[in-house]
């Protein structure tokens, strides 16, 4: 259909007012533009505007500082610490197994990984040290080796098993670490059984864990005379057959968990051989030197020891890390027979240059014919 005349001039109409209306529209935003500059601008059109500077806090968390611990009594070298924190133990690791090393760490012995290398490593040490409660480990227990300031390598325990020493040890058909101690694990003699435990690998991971080897108090000195002393006062130059240490008190499982109680052990069997050396030579003063109150066993001034019967049990008592006292039983041959001997040994303190220090003192002996 085509419009008449009159529609389109119609139409003309409507569209003219609607370009006059956004005319008018478009002058009006100029106009506001304009003002809303000049307020922006502080009224004089040219000046810039001001730049507010916004300070932006970061905060870096920094690793924390990482010193790696040293092994207490020792020039050895740490190169890693094993920890099973259900035993509460702590131990530095050192390489080799020999007598010098184990006297002070957990030895890894050197024809093997380390807990941290994919293999089979194995981890020794004396089982009235740091494996004293080996044998409390359960299957799922965690055992987690150190490189201070490096790594972590968390284990579970796997299996356990009670060995002769002339049995094969296969490698483990996983990475993992085999802990091995003599059994019984109060042991004080050198036996041909071993407790095997043995661990897998769950995870190796950074650490800069904070590490601390328990480092406690020496053990107490002996007043032991010179010349006595010269005579040797040790299991390396006496004969004495050792059977097991035992446990009095509340002492801490940390504490029993160390060398401590063998250097103990050590002190206290100084006194032992000083009362068969001075029974020996009848030195009576020599006796009196390392005793307290504990009158001269004069019926065997004289005697030597003819046999070994029973070997010597060692109680180790006290409270915490504070030994109170060791007792040594042993039946020993003398003159008059077979005779059941006891030595009770108690820590004193004594002030030596201005200092107080901690000695073992006689303080009870009996000896019960059989």
């Amino acid at each position: 259909m085509v419009d008449s005349p009159n529609q389109t001039s119609s139409k003309n109409k409507i569209t003219n007012k609607t370009i006059l209306y956004f005319a008018i529209f478009g002058v009006l935003l100029l106009v506001v533009g304009i003002l809303i500059g000049t307020m922006i601008t502080g009224g004089g059109g040219s000046a810039p505007i001001k730049k507010v500077a916004v300070k932006v806090t970061t905060t870096v968390t920094k690793p924390p500082s990482c010193s790696a611990p040293t092994i207490p009594n020792s020039n050895l070298p740490l190169v890693g610490v094993l920890e099973i924190p259900s035993l509460s133990m702590i131990a530095p690791v050192t390489d080799g197994v020999s007598d010098s090393v184990i006297a002070v760490a957990v030895g890894h012995n050197v024809s093997t990984a380390w807990p941290n290398q994919p293999g089979t490593s194995e981890l020794s040490a004396h089982d009235v040290a740091q494996f004293w409660d080996l044998n409390q480990l359960k299957a799922g227990a965690e055992v987690d080796y150190y490189v201070p300031c490096q790594t972590e390598t968390v284990l579970k325990v796997t299996t356990s098993q009670v060995v002769t020493t002339s049995t094969t040890v296969y490698d483990l058909p996983y990475n993992g670490t085999i802990l091995e101690t003599c059994w019984p694990v109060n042991t004080l003699a050198y036996t041909n059984t071993r407790l095997l435990v043995d661990t897998q690998v769950v995870k190796t991971q950074p650490s800069l864990k904070q590490l601390v080897i328990p480092n406690f108090p020496p053990a107490p000195n002996v007043n032991i005379p010179p010349a006595l002393s010269n005579l040797g006062l040790s299991l390396t130059n006496n004969t004495q057959p050792m059977g097991e240490m035992l446990t009095s008190g509340n002492l801490n499982p940390t504490f029993l968990q160390t060398n401590a109680p063998m250097n103990y052990e050590a002190s206290a069997l100084e006194i032992w051989f000083g009362i068969i050396d001075s029974l020996k030579y009848s030195n009576s003063s020599w006796f009196a030197d390392f005793s307290k109150n504990v009158a001269y066993p004069s019926q065997f001034n004289g005697d030597s020891v003819s046999g070994y019967y029973k070997a010597m049990i060692v109680t180790i008592a006290g409270t915490g890390s504070n030994v109170s006292s060791m007792n040594m039983q042993a039946e020993l041959g003398l003159a008059g027979g077979i005779y059941s001997v006891s030595a009770t040994v108690s820590t004193v303190k004594q002030t030596v240059n201005g200092s107080s220090q901690d000695y073992f003192y006689l303080t009870n002996f009996t000896a019960t014919k059989v």
